[in-house]
């Protein structure tokens, strides 16, 4: 299945990652650090991880062109990136062994496993690091449960792209990580964090969503807004009389190590 993203919609109903997310690199970073952001989207991750560790030097690798042009605008100001590279986790163009720091930040799920590990092991220094992660789509606090199941539904039976299966956890579809005799998985980390956000911006963060596209133009384009209405006219009967209402984001990682030669 082809991937279908929205690169300004999707830049627009994103965060950036918590520090948090990259803790576990805190013993294993140093200023000398060449990181590989894969599948780098729009460029949050980048843009996260040099909060949490400005002197390292990153690549962006991203299959999408115009989502590539997203993140070159949005870090344009941000002198640590060296280059930006359109091409696919499965064939990156970079030498054998030439970083140190491999990020998958909520991209995974898109790559085939086999040939991107096999990637990951040729790039990746003896000793190096791969952190892996990603978040859940945002869950309504009590007590609102009720429109996590409605968007639940939803995305399960009407809004189900085209030969989409269920992927499993972050934890289930890195298996073939563990499998691998040249990594090692070193720790995982798992938290939550709660923001609040009114209808607007949660319409925002669905329509976004690749499925929710593939969905969206499957029909004929007269029907896109009226679609569109009705999704934000149940989501505003959830939020009642509220203009805001609380949601929880889950955050999951997994750190490797690539064992010494």
């Amino acid at each position: 299945m082809q991937s279908r993203f929205d690169p300004h919609s999707y830049f627009q109903f994103r965060h950036e990652y918590p520090a948090r997310i990259f803790e576990p690199l805190r013993s294993r970073s140093s200023t000398s650090d060449r990181v590989l952001d894969l599948g780098a989207g729009t460029g949050f991750v980048s843009s996260s991880f040099l909060k949490f560790h400005p002197t390292s030097r990153l690549t962006l690798v991203e299959p999408d062109e115009k989502m590539l042009a997203v993140a070159r605008d949005f870090l344009s100001t941000q002198n640590r990136v060296d280059s930006f590279i359109q091409a696919r986790a499965e064939k990156v163009p970079l030498d054998n062994e030439s970083v140190d720091m491999i990020l998958i930040g909520s991209a995974w799920h898109w790559m085939n496993h086999s040939e991107t590990v096999a990637e990951i092991v040729r790039v990746c220094r003896p000793g190096g690091a791969l952190l892996i992660f990603e978040y859940q789509f945002p869950k309504a606090i009590a007590p609102y449960e009720g429109l996590n199941e409605w968007i639940r539904r939803q995305f399960n039976l009407n809004w189900k792209a085209p030969l989409q299966s269920p992927r499993g956890s972050l934890y289930e579809i890195t298996e073939r990580l563990r499998q691998c005799s040249e990594l090692s998985q070193i720790c995982d980390l798992r938290f939550s964090e709660d923001r609040m956000h009114g209808a607007d911006f949660l319409c925002g963060s669905i329509f976004s969503q690749s499925r929710f596209q593939h969905y969206l133009h499957s029909l004929p384009k007269d029907r896109h807004e009226a679609i569109c209405q009705e999704v934000g006219l149940q989501i505003l009967e959830h939020f009642g009389a509220n203009s805001e209402i609380p949601f929880r984001y889950s955050y999951e990682a997994f750190l490797f190590r690539k064992r010494l030669a």
